[in-house]
């Protein structure tokens, strides 16, 4: 079996610069999206194209050891280097227990990463693979059935994986510390102060939730590049409100995604400038046409004419 870290070993690798890029079905240094990552780094370790199906549903629920919610992982130490991760949206016609439509690989804290980034997926909506955070709406963790969980240091590379920098893989001493399983309180909202911008721009695909917290339930996706208004925050979340299909719906959104629409601590809302007054148009008026009737021209008489002329004396 594939030891799991070094399947979170092998998923931080492939957080690359310039990045990989998210190409839809593809397994190599030329794109992948995030099932097909972790088919990748499995099948690099030894393991088979069979070992993760092309489509995280279908792995969710066929190769499998072990699946259940983020605090159901933390609060039985399952959530370690080489668990997947997933976020689980609403029920569909075709997944009516819900769509597990993305993946990712929890590889703990790394060394020159921010501390909160620790899973390596590949994200559509950014276009490549790139690190990311718990917080970023992660809701269920799992255990491939190729891969031993129980393992402690790193196995070396295969043969025919040359390490391309040449540097010894060093074996990962602990598991990090997990966090809390404590349910997440929510609080009353907050009074939005100066420290909350008053209009935040949405940086990327981002869905909104009913709870200031991954688990909250899922309501709608916010499209990159949308301006929203911030009524309250907590926990590095922000209170907004999105319309869609005729309805407004208030919710929570993550700030990870987000920049203040302007600077300062309170985006400085410029009201509308009213266009400058146009000047009237002269148009100019169609030159009158005037119609002349000539008299038509004299008609010569022929030869014959002529004759007839002579003869009569004229």
């Amino acid at each position: 079996m594939i030891n799991a870290r070094d399947l979170a070993a092998k998923a931080v690798e492939k957080v690359t610069v310039p990045p990989i890029p998210y190409l839809q079905g593809g397994r190599s240094a030329k794109g992948t999206d995030c099932i097909n990552l972790v088919g990748w780094c499995v099948q690099q370790l030894g393991g088979k194209a069979a070992d993760v199906p092309r489509g995280s549903n279908t792995a969710w629920r066929s190769v499998m050891q072990w699946t259940g919610t983020l605090d159901e992982a933390r609060s039985q130490g399952r959530l370690i280097p080489g668990a997947l991760v997933y976020i689980r949206d609403a029920p569909t016609a075709k997944w009516p227990d819900g769509d597990y439509g993305h993946a990712g690989v929890y590889v703990g804290k790394q060394a020159g990463w921010a501390a909160e980034q620790v899973i390596v997926h590949a994200s559509a909506s950014r276009g490549g693979v790139y690190p990311s955070t718990i917080k970023n709406a992660w809701t269920h963790v799992a255990w491939l059935e190729c891969v031993d969980y129980a393992a402690k240091e790193v196995s070396p590379m295969p043969p025919d994986e040359p390490n391309p920098t040449g540097q010894t893989v060093q074996p990962i001493e602990t598991y990090p510390a997990l966090e809390s399983a404590t349910p997440i309180a929510v609080p009353a909202p907050p009074i939005r102060t100066a420290s909350i911008p008053a209009r935040l721009v949405v940086t990327q695909a981002l869905r909104m939730r009913e709870a200031p917290n991954s688990q909250g339930k899922y309501m709608l996706t916010i499209p990159g590049g949308s301006i929203v208004e911030a009524a309250a925050g907590v926990n590095g979340w922000y209170q907004t409100q999105w319309t869609a299909n005729g309805r407004t719906y208030t919710g929570w959104i993550s700030s990870d995604y987000t920049a203040p629409y302007a600077t300062g601590s309170a985006a400085v809302v410029t009201p509308a400038v009213p266009p400058a007054a146009v000047p009237p148009v002269a148009i100019p008026t169609q030159p009158t046409v005037v119609y002349v009737t000539q008299p038509a021209p004299e008609k010569k008489p022929g030869l014959f004419g002529r004759i007839v002329s002579a003869i009569r004396g004229g």
